[in-house]
């Protein structure tokens, strides 16, 4: 091999190591908040135990729970339903207060049981599961941040389609029985977290288009459809609109139900699709909250183009099946430390390669990143603020 052969193999384990260490700090954080995000629904069952509840068949009494509801928080008004996938945990009620002149916007969200509707617990801000899931989404209210966390996932994307290539002989050796110049354990490592890897880098990555999609004004979902315009002095109550649900799609698995915000808006119902690969909103139902009027239903089939792939990238990413959910926790927490320590492999390299002033520069460099990520977690100690917006529900 020719000096300029050498050199260019060089300057691209160079890029690799460097783009990498780079990302390395903000990969290792969203790796396990992304596993805790993934995760939430058995670690609230652990940690949470007032979060849970019986499984059972029953269907819920409606007009039960806003009899509980209104025993409990009169005055407050339903603002969405949402019946986790899971039957273990409980189902949970948003119950709001729009900010007035004379008083401050309140909100509490109740959980309740399923089968009863016995209230069970409530909390008026997020928990802690809750705050490391709204930080690896990016649901935050830092513009500057959010940015900086979408554009890691194509940068991700990049290393790992690099390192495919870099690593293409040593995966085709993977197979040969006497190779011993391969590490076996190291291969198959590499060969198992591969392709779970790129499912979550090209997944988390179609967030970043999407985001580029919005601020090109391209939509990717099309418009919710409007009421037809009948409005009443109020809307109807939840029992009467969760009834006409039931009339209308029986046998459905409801995972959420809200009212508007506005009396142009529908009551939307976003029911469990059982078709493979299909996020559950591919499957909804829109009613006049004023009349309980059947407007609009989108059914699975009708979903596609640029809504279909953002379902498809969402079911994946957020692993709706048990097997994808615990695939990519433990492909999460392998490729975190298996990033902790190529980092500390790479500094204890170049410093003892390259010297200590270029050891100073790669870390000053890497300290950017490492700064918003500090951001980022400072973050997770405030509240996501509550502002208060109107909704039509009745006051309970």
């Amino acid at each position: 091999m020719g000096e300029c052969e050498v050199a260019r193999q060089n300057k691209k384990w160079l890029i690799h190591h460097w783009l990498g260490f780079q990302l390395s700090v903000l990969l290792v954080l969203f790796l396990l908040s992304g596993v805790v995000a993934v995760l939430k629904a058995p670690l609230t069952a652990v940690f949470m135990p007032t979060q849970i509840q019986t499984p059972s068949e029953k269907k819920v009494p409606w007009t039960r729970l806003e009899s509980e509801l209104a025993k409990h928080y009169p005055r407050l008004q339903i603002y969405a339903v949402t019946l986790p996938k899971e039957p273990y945990l409980a189902a949970k009620v948003a119950l709001m207060q729009a900010k007035t002149e004379h008083q401050p916007a309140r909100k509490v969200e109740v959980f309740f049981d399923r089968a009863t509707a016995a209230l069970l617990d409530k909390q008026h801000q997020e928990n802690w599961l809750d705050k490391v899931s709204r930080f690896h989404r990016n649901v935050t209210m830092q513009r500057s941040l959010s940015t900086w966390v979408l554009v890691s996932a194509p940068l991700w994307l990049a290393v790992i389609i690099m390192s495919v290539y870099q690593y293409r002989h040593r995966l085709t050796r993977l197979w040969r029985v006497n190779n011993q110049h391969v590490s076996k354990t190291h291969a198959w490592l590499m060969a198992w977290l591969l392709p779970l890897s790129l499912m979550i880098a090209l997944s988390a990555s179609w967030f970043f288009a999407e985001r580029i999609l919005w601020q090109q004004n391209v939509a990717v979902y099309p418009n919710l459809p409007k009421s037809d315009g009948t409005v009443s002095d109020v809307a109807l109550p939840l029992s009467d609109l969760m009834a006409r649900v039931e009339q209308v799609a029986p046998d459905a698995n409801i995972r959420f139900a809200g009212y508007p915000s506005s009396p142009t808006g529908t009551f939307s119902v976003l029911l469990q699709s059982s078709q493979p690969w299909v996020y559950y909103r591919a499957h909804q139902l829109h009613f006049n909250a004023f009349t309980g009027e059947l407007i609009h239903v989108v059914l699975p089939d009708d979903v596609e183009g640029l809504a279909w792939w953002a379902d498809l990238m969402r079911f994946i990413h957020y692993g709706e099946t048990p097997w994808l959910m615990w695939m990519f926790a433990l492909s999460g927490v392998v490729l975190a430390m298996a990033i902790c320590f190529a980092s500390w492999r790479y500094l204890s390299k170049i410093k003892r390669q390259a010297g200590v002033a270029v050891f100073l520069t790669v870390i000053s460099l890497n300290g950017v990143v490492f700064g918003l990520a500090v951001y980022g977690l400072y973050q997770l100690s405030e509240d996501m603020p509550y502002r208060g917006w109107p909704v039509v529900s009745p006051v309970l």
